[in-house]
């Protein structure tokens, strides 16, 4: 049967954990803190981290430190891996429109970006084979495919003693004005150097699943959620710092940001302007990714920020950016659907070759969303 969202409240208010939970908040109101504070030295570390930092048997031996155990946990401390797919031989393709009737095996994650209408667009960003991307964008010539990415999380945005995150929406505004390339943005904050392709074996795509989904440092501990997905925690930990020594997978700890809006911007226009707005969003907000095609002349970004700030940026950063060339659209984000749980494994064939059979994604182009198509009343 399903709960009433009365009956929902009420059962989680008289759920232990959570009743165990507010109150050592009540009493230790630094815990979210202290797991920023965690992440921006596990980030600064450069270590792959498969465990809380604060193990059980340290947590046994004080107060102090079961809290900050309990608080890593509370507030969602976890891996994230930015994989540099062209490393792979894969191509990453944003694709805005419609969504699509059901997810394809190319689809890694989707978001509807509200814009007042009634059939709100999405954003779906895709990776496949070269081959798969030329196929599909003959038939799909608004498929944009990405030349550079970069993902960051910024702790250091965040005022321990105001207990608030410090933006300076000028800043980001003022980065429009600047110059950058393709290749400042890969040296500044990370690229793939590498003259031959990985070739992609079953256990490497298996770390790669389990890094790009939700790794709670938490569930990495318990040697059952590796032993799911049937790696050990050496073979992990070997592959991991590998890829990240070769520069196909950038390693970042964050926690949950249950408290900010996530902001689709998507612009275009002169490539030292869209390069240089792509940085100002890396270095001045708590967290971004960003994603850059049409060789520096294009940008998707997905950036969260707090709400205040989130209204002045989408308010202000088109008029902005008019000035210097670059038409930009910027909208908050409404929902997010994630497909990345074993999204490697589903591609990589027995022979080692990625799958390039896009009819699933084709096939749709004529299909109407039905449920976006009934005009409302």
């Amino acid at each position: 049967t399903q709960l009433s969202d009365q009956e929902k409240t009420h059962a989680r208010i008289y759920d232990p954990w959570y009743s165990a939970y507010y109150q050592i908040n009540d009493r230790w109101p630094q815990g979210s803190h202290v797991t920023k504070r965690f992440a921006a030295d596990l980030n600064n570390s450069n270590e792959i981290m498969l465990q809380l930092p604060v193990s059980r048997k340290l947590a046994r031996k004080s107060k102090k430190n079961w809290h900050v155990r309990f608080s890593l946990m509370a507030e969602g401390l976890r891996m994230l891996a930015h994989v540099r797919s062209q490393a792979f031989g894969l191509s990453k393709v944003v694709y805005h429109g419609s969504a699509h009737q059901w997810p394809t095996m190319q689809l890694k994650w989707s978001a509807a970006l509200g814009s007042g209408r009634y059939r709100e667009p999405h954003i779906q960003v895709l990776e496949m084979p070269p081959k798969a991307f030329e196929h599909a964008l003959r038939l799909r010539p608004n498929l944009i495919q990405i030349n550079w990415s970069g993902s960051r999380f910024n702790s250091h945005l965040f005022d321990i003693d105001d207990a608030r995150w410090k933006i300076a929406s000028s800043r980001i505004l003022r980065s429009l004005s600047g110059k950058r390339t393709i290749r400042r943005l890969g040296n500044e904050f990370g690229i793939w150097k590498g003259n031959q392709l990985l070739e992609p074996t079953l256990s490497m795509v298996k770390v790669l699943d389990a890094m790009s989904n939700l790794s709670y440092l938490a569930n990495l501990e318990q040697d059952k959620y590796l032993q799911y997905m049937k790696l050990t925690r050496e073979e992990t930990q070997t592959i991991l710092s590998d890829l990240v020594k070769k520069g196909a997978v950038d390693i970042i700890y964050a926690p949950n940001l249950t408290d900010l809006l996530t902001v689709s911007i998507i612009g275009q226009g002169p490539v030292e302007h869209v390069c240089s707005l792509g940085r100002g969003l890396l270095r001045y907000t708590p967290s971004s990714t960003v994603m850059i095609g049409k060789d520096g002349k294009w940008i998707q970004a997905m950036t969260r920020m707090p709400a205040s700030i989130a209204h002045q940026i989408m308010a202000l950063l088109p008029s902005v950016a008019s000035d210097y060339g670059v038409t930009l659209r910027c909208n908050r984000t409404t929902s997010f659907r994630s497909y990345a749980w074993d999204f490697y494994q589903r591609q990589l064939k027995q022979d080692g070759s990625w799958d390039d059979d896009v009819s699933g994604m084709l096939s749709q182009i004529r299909v109407p969303y039905r449920e976006n198509d009934v005009q409302k009343a």
